[in-house]
């Protein structure tokens, strides 16, 4: 099963509106602050390998507008890039 099939599942419909309605439906960023803020998207906090959707604890989770999900989304890539590109220690060292 793909991700965009599992965001499909009954069961991952169900955590959805649960964090949602626990965010009063509002951005947990911008608080609805932003001119367009789209779709509201329920976000991972963290990803654990060989966790569906669905199985993530209420607090790995926040509901996100589409602006601030694509940016947090963009400032994870940045940060992954930059822990990559960066020389290690013991390279600096020498």
């Amino acid at each position: 099963m793909t991700y965009k099939e599992k965001l499909q599942d009954p069961r991952w419909k169900n955590k959805r509106k649960e964090i949602l309605f626990r965010d009063n439906y509002q951005c947990q960023y911008c608080f609805g602050l932003k001119q367009e803020v789209g779709v509201l998207n329920v976000h991972h906090l963290r990803y654990l390998s060989n966790y569906e959707p669905w199985e993530y604890e209420s607090e790995d989770l926040i509901t996100l507008c589409q602006y601030c999900h694509e940016a947090d989304h963009e400032w994870i890539k940045i940060r992954e890039r930059t822990i990559r590109e960066r020389p290690r220690r013991s390279a600096m060292a020498g």
